[in-house]
């Protein structure tokens, strides 16, 4: 495999506003590096939290990288952002705010799982039937959002609100200003409980360069939000002080999904129901719920249960002349079973998205990341000429791969305070709260954690180093908790109080280490955050 080696970058020049190379092409109000859910909200929440101040419409730029707004929803087909995140399966609302309103818009769009109109119809009226269609009362959370509606909707929302975007570009380097030495850094949020103080303020955020295929550009701002989720800005400014870079083990991994069509969902059911108990675990698990979520376009899914099961499914592969399942090798994972979940915009429309390749590897370095997105392609074909051996996918066709690879974590920023694993178990609440979070479902009686819990602001505000907020993914936590930040559901929330976090920075001409934290939950409040941890 002919692949570049030894391409592991270094943290860019760090430009001054008077020492640019580069025309400047923005002078902004805010920055938002990164458009995804979590960029989208801050940049429109900050310009709302703006309008309530009675502030001047502030001028807010978002740059990103692909020529569509929705990250890793849509490079890497991550619809699945999960109901539960949104109201808990023992009927709580855990997210409203623009993470609703982006899920309304996205619905009213179609080709959405029809669970998620069930949910907009909970939104509507309280009194609204749970969407479930049977005895399971539990929502998974891996009901599909359709990729074209989450692009567009993302898109619509920022035009309606003023934000300026500029796509197909990418941010390579960071722009500093001054940094005020004359104030006091711990005092403000670094006095409220839990904060971690600063040693100093290492540098001061004031835009970035931005590199379209016409030129680089010089963007300048008075705040700038890094959503990228990769820690950029953090890293860029600081280095190992603004974030740590944990060896690769301890990331998340790079993971993929396969999504595969043209399947026969009748003959593909009666098959499985002849299946013995020990192959699938199955959503839902009563016969008559699974149809009438085929019959209506709700979610299915099936994980299995073992090694190589459905077992006559491998073997048939194996034995199939000219199947060229040699491109497993080339992909360097072994798949071991499957876990599919239904992602067909419409009743009895068969289109299964297939957990794909994954790696464990430093994708931080240029030449392992570029390897990896090789031998995934070879492992999505893999992985179909393997599945399509099952009864109802003999006329199925590889429908998508993943454009980009999803990566969990790669630098964690290190911010005033560090969400710790503990916080989850423990429904840790905070004074400066933003909104609640939580990992996937965790919703059993006997969970601990299943409440949710506090994100606070400091967990979004870089400890040594001004002008700057992040959202996304990558904010400020341990190991133990950064399987509830890559939730979508999450990132909307961090993106909303990191917005709303710059609005009142920018009002009060100040940084977002001396925010009024209560004029900012007060924001959220009126922009129909849910603060209030939801115990029973």
């Amino acid at each position: 495999m002919a692949i570049l080696k030894n391409t592991v970058g270094h943290r860019p020049l760090i430009y001054h506003q008077d020492d640019l190379d580069c025309p400047v092409i923005a002078n902004v109000d805010l920055l938002v590096i990164g458009g995804s859910q979590s960029g989208v909200a801050a940049a429109i929440a900050c310009r709302r939290g703006m309008e309530y101040l009675g502030m001047d419409q502030p001028r807010i730029l978002l740059v990103e990288q692909n020529n569509y707004l929705g990250g890793q929803s849509v490079t890497n087909m991550v619809s699945q952002w999960e109901i539960p995140a949104f109201r808990q399966n023992v009927g709580k609302w855990q997210i409203k705010g623009i993470g609703i309103e982006m899920v309304e818009r996205i619905v009213e769009l179609g080709g959405s799982d029809k669970l998620w109109e069930d949910l907009v119809d909970l939104q509507r009226q309280e009194d609204a039937e749970w969407p479930s269609l049977g005895q399971d009362r539990k929502i998974h959370g891996e009901e599909a959002l359709n990729i074209e509606a989450i692009k567009f909707a993302l898109m619509d929302m920022c035009i309606d609100d003023g934000i300026e975007l500029l796509l197909d570009a990418r941010v390579v380097a960071p722009i500093e200003t001054t940094v005020n030495h004359d104030v006091d850094i711990t005092s403000g949020l670094a006095r409220l409980p839990g904060s971690i103080l600063p040693e100093h303020v290492r540098s001061c955020a004031g835009g970035a360069i931005a590199e379209h295929f016409s030129g680089r550009g010089a963007i300048l701002s008075k705040i700038t939000i890094d959503a990228s989720s990769n820690g950029l800005m953090c890293w860029w400014l600081a280095g190992k002080h603004g974030c740590t870079v944990d060896p690769p083990k301890h990331r998340g991994l790079t993971q993929s999904y396969v999504w595969i069509g043209g399947i026969n969902m009748d003959e593909f059911l009666s098959w499985v129901r002849t299946l013995s108990d020990d192959v699938f675990e199955m959503y839902p698990s009563d016969p008559d719920q699974m149809q009438a979520h085929v019959d209506t376009g709700r979610l299915i899914w099936f994980k299995s249960k073992g090694m190589n099961k459905p077992r006559e499914v491998f073997e048939a592969a194996e034995k199939q002349e000219g199947e060229q399942l040699d491109v497993l090798f080339k992909a360097g994972f072994t798949p071991v079973g499957f876990y599919m979940k239904w992602v067909g915009n419409y009743p009895g429309h068969g289109v299964f998205a297939v957990d794909g390749p994954y790696y464990r590897e430093d994708s931080l370095d240029g030449a392992t990341w570029t390897s990896e997105h090789v031998r995934n392609l070879y492992g999505s074909w893999g992985l179909f000429r393997i599945i399509r051996h099952m009864p109802g996918f003999e006329h199925a066709y590889l429908a998508k791969t993943c454009e980009r690879m999803g990566l969990r974590t790669t630098r964690v920023p290190l911010g005033l305070y560090k969400i710790k694993g503990d916080d989850l178990k423990t429904n840790q609440e905070h004074p400066d709260a933003i909104g609640v979070a939580d990992w996937h479902d965790r919703t059993d009686e006997g969970d601990t954690g299943k409440w949710g819990y506090h994100v606070p602001l400091r967990a979004l505000i870089p400890r040594e180093i001004d002008g700057l907020l992040y959202c996304g993914r990558a904010v400020s936590f341990d190991h133990g908790a950064m399987n509830a930040h890559r939730g979508i559901g999450t990132t909307i929330v961090c993106g909303q109080g990191a917005g709303v976090g710059a609005a009142v920075t920018l009002a009060m001409k100040t940084q977002p280490r001396f925010v009024d934290r209560e004029k900012v939950q007060e924001i959220l409040k009126h922009q129909q955050v849910v603060l209030d941890i939801p115990h029973l």
